[in-house]
C-alpha cells in the first residue's frame, strides 16, 4: 500500500510539516506548489523550466532547493524538490 511520512520542510520564510508518499522507485522528490509557496519557493522566481514524465503524462515544472528536509530520522541541505501537485 501506500506509505504515507511526515516531512519537515524548511525554506526561507518558515517551516512545515507535510505529509507526503514514499516511492521507493522514484527518481526526484517532489512537493506540491502551495507547500513550496507556504515556505517562501514562489513559481515567479524560478529560474529554469524542467519537463518531467509522471504517470500522468509529461508536465512542465521547476526544481527547488529546499534549505532543509528532514524525514524518517535522516536532514539533508540545499536539497533538489520538484514543484508538481500530484492528483
Amino acid at each position: 500500500g501506500l506509505v504515507v511520512v511526515a516531512v519537515h520542510l524548511t525554506g526561507p520564510d518558515g517551516n512545515l510539516v507535510a505529509r507526503m508518499a514514499l516511492d521507493a522507485g522514484a527518481s526526484t522528490t517532489m512537493a506540491n506548489e502551495e507547500s513550496l509557496q507556504m515556505i517562501g519557493y514562489h513559481s515567479s522566481g524560478a529560474s529554469r523550466k524542467e519537463i518531467i514524465l509522471t504517470v500522468s503524462g509529461v508536465t512542465l515544472t521547476s526544481r527547488v532547493r529546499v534549505k532543509s528536509v528532514f524525514a524518517l530520522g535522516r536532514t539533508r541541505r540545499a536539497f533538489p524538490v520538484i514543484r508538481h501537485n500530484l492528483p
